[in-house]
């Protein structure tokens, strides 16, 4: 991550969600405070797929790069 690749980091954000003991998914826990915010709620799924496509697609472009 020194170097500016962070692709290791946001996998290890987003295998959290997974645990099997839930400690990952914050919203089950804790609620979302998207309303408040005016912020919409995203979809999961949705969000990854957009994730891996602007991955294969294009990359993604660090600061410093």
């Amino acid at each position: 991550m020194n170097k500016g690749n962070f692709s290791g980091y946001a996998q290890a954000m987003y295998t959290q969600v997974f645990y099997q003991n839930g400690d990952g998914n914050y919203e089950a826990a804790q609620g979302l405070a998207n309303e408040r915010l005016g912020l919409p709620k995203e979809d999961l799924d949705a969000v990854t797929k957009w994730a891996v496509k602007k991955k294969l697609n294009d990359g993604f472009v660090h600061e410093g790069q």
